[in-house]
């Protein structure tokens, strides 16, 4: 193996590992509260009355309130397929799974 190989097995491990502590936040309690709380407030943006919208500029700040939660949905669960990537050991070559879930 040369040190390019190396290095790139290093940085995705890297990443492999952080998604791991990303995918076990997402196991906690606290967090289901989180995602159910962010869902409450993409409805109040999708569903509210339109007659109480001032300006076009209201709207617009509605509807990147509701992407920013969506890509944030994206994120997580990129992250949680990701944490379940194999990890590969950088002089052997071989292959580990840390994370099952």
């Amino acid at each position: 193996m040369d040190q390019d190989e190396k290095n790139r097995i290093q940085k995705t491990n890297e990443l492999i590992r952080r998604a791991i502590l990303v995918s076990q936040m997402q196991d906690h309690d606290g967090f289901k509260i989180f995602m159910d709380d962010t869902e409450e407030i993409v409805k109040a943006f999708q569903f509210q009355d339109v007659r109480g919208l001032k300006n076009l500029e209201t709207l617009h700040k509605a509807q990147g309130y509701v992407q920013a939660i969506e890509d944030l949905k994206y994120y997580f669960s990129s992250q949680k397929n990701f944490a379940l990537k194999p990890m590969v050991d950088e002089v052997t070559g071989e292959e580990e799974k840390l994370n099952e879930k």
